[in-house]
């Protein structure tokens, strides 16, 4: 599966029409949150997502409040609203956790994790999130760590394939592997990555 993730767009027009050419060639697309500015124009960016005909999983970032961008998201199709829900695609399981990046624990996060532990098992896992784990290179910012400690426990416990984040502008683009989990910035114009599905 060719996925296509991006996080932190802003409205930009231009990174927009990048996103808009890459999204003809990928499976599936992946937005870790903040396409808006502070919540502005969410509805007529959503419908110009929707148009892409893909697949379309999407969070919210802190510039987008969980309440409106739901239900903008039952408008539109091929948009799934992945904030605190588990979603099935293909042969994985899509985790998403949006909002927040200002914190170092998210206990709301922790506590989604334990109502539904029992469906994560041998499960083959992309977390979306939009603040990045603690303690890696897509949270270091000069000498110190920015991220969040709860997502790096997610990790460590079930090692998902991918973690796609962002939220820290500086660190777009960067990448690190750590254990089996491909952990993500891909920043405002997006990157691919591919995950095998079974034969």
């Amino acid at each position: 599966m060719r996925i296509l993730c991006f996080v932190d767009m802003h409205a930009s027009a231009k990174a927009f029409k990048i996103i808009k050419e890459k999204a003809e060639n990928a499976d599936l697309i992946i937005c870790a949150g903040d396409f808006s500015v502070w919540g502005n124009a969410q509805e007529a960016i959503l419908r110009q997502f929707n148009a892409f005909k893909k697949p379309f999983i999407l969070i919210p970032g802190n510039h987008e409040s969980d309440a409106e961008l739901k239900s903008f998201c039952k408008e539109f199709k091929n948009i799934h609203y992945a904030h605190k829900r588990l979603l099935k695609i293909g042969d994985f399981l899509v985790i998403g956790y949006g909002g927040g990046g200002f914190t170092e624990r998210e206990k709301e996060f922790e506590d989604f994790v334990e109502d539904v532990k029992d469906e994560l098992e041998n499960k083959k896992i992309i977390l979306v999130t939009h603040a990045p784990p603690y303690g890696t290179e897509v949270d270091k910012i000069n000498s110190g760590h920015r991220g969040c400690r709860s997502f790096s426990k997610f990790i460590e416990k079930y090692e998902p394939l991918l973690h796609v984040c962002g939220h820290l502008h500086e660190t777009g683009g960067k990448k690190q592997l750590y254990k089996n989990t491909l952990i993500l910035n891909p920043g405002r114009v997006g990157r691919f990555v591919v995950l095998k599905q079974k034969e």
